[in-house]
C-alpha cells in the first residue's frame, strides 16, 4: 500500500514499509535529548537551553557561531518572545 502525506512541501508518496521504518527513526530521535526552550539570561549574558528531559545548559552568546556580538536587546526580543 502506498500512503500520500500532504505537508506544507507538498506531497509526499511512500510504502507502508517506509512509513513504519521513519516512524520508529522518529521514535528514537524523540528519545535522545533535544531542546524544547531557549531563552536569553542578559544579566549572565547567556542563552540558557533547556532539554526535553528538564536539563538547562547555559552558554555565554560570546561563544555561539551567528550570536556573538548580538544586541542584548535583540537577543532578549528573539529568544524571550519564544517562551
Amino acid at each position: 500500500m502506498r500512503i500520500q502525506i500532504i505537508g506544507l512541501i507538498g506531497i509526499m508518496v511512500m510504502t507502508d514499509q517506509q512509513f513504519e521504518r521513519a516512524k520508529a527513526e522518529g521514535e528514537v530521535l524523540r528519545r535522545q535529548g533535544h531542546a524544547v526552550a531557549a531563552r536569553y539570561d542578559p544579566k549572565a549574558d547567556r542563552l540558557v537551553v533547556g532539554l526535553h528531559n528538564g536539563v538547562e545548559l547555559a552558554v555565554p552568546v560570546r561563544l555561539v557561531e551567528g550570536l556573538a556580538g548580538t544586541e542584548a536587546h535583540d537577543l532578549a526580543q528573539a529568544f524571550n518572545s519564544m517562551i
